[in-house]
């Protein structure tokens, strides 16, 4: 299982599913490993849903602002380099979830949180605008 990053902006009318948000970009890292899960929430220090199916099998993804994340994952990679030992307990034994990788991933967020083509998006939708779904 991994995760499903998009990052959206929020609609007027939803969707066949009833969702009411619109993906605007993939992230490169868009599916990482669920292996994460506890070394994302214990560095970023951010016990945030996931998405979950219901009992008749429909998604529903859990959004957060952007404005909201972007600090969180600043915190989570100052977090991850800064006491790397205190983080590697929740690197899992079939080695799927390094905190190499872990780093790369949110590295590779923030960088694309800044590079010139999502410049793009951002004058479309300021940063307010866009949400993170998990």
């Amino acid at each position: 299982m991994s995760y499903d990053i998009r990052w959206c902006v929020e609609t007027v009318m939803p969707d066949n599913d009833g969702d009411c948000h619109a993906v605007v970009h993939v992230p490169e890292f868009d599916s990482p490993t669920y292996n994460y899960s506890q070394m994302f929430r214990a560095c970023m220090g951010w016990n945030y849903k996931q998405g979950e199916m219901d009992e008749d099998g429909n998604y529903h993804a859990a959004y957060y602002p952007m404005a909201e994340v972007v600090p969180k994952l600043e915190h989570g990679l100052k977090e991850l380099r800064k006491h790397p030992e205190k983080y590697r307990q929740y690197e899992p034994e079939n080695g799927w979830g390094t905190l190499p990788g872990a780093i790369k991933c949110i590295e590779s967020w923030l960088r694309e949180l800044g590079k010139d083509s999502w410049d793009a998006v951002t004058n479309y939708w300021p940063i307010e605008a866009l949400w993170w779904r998990w």
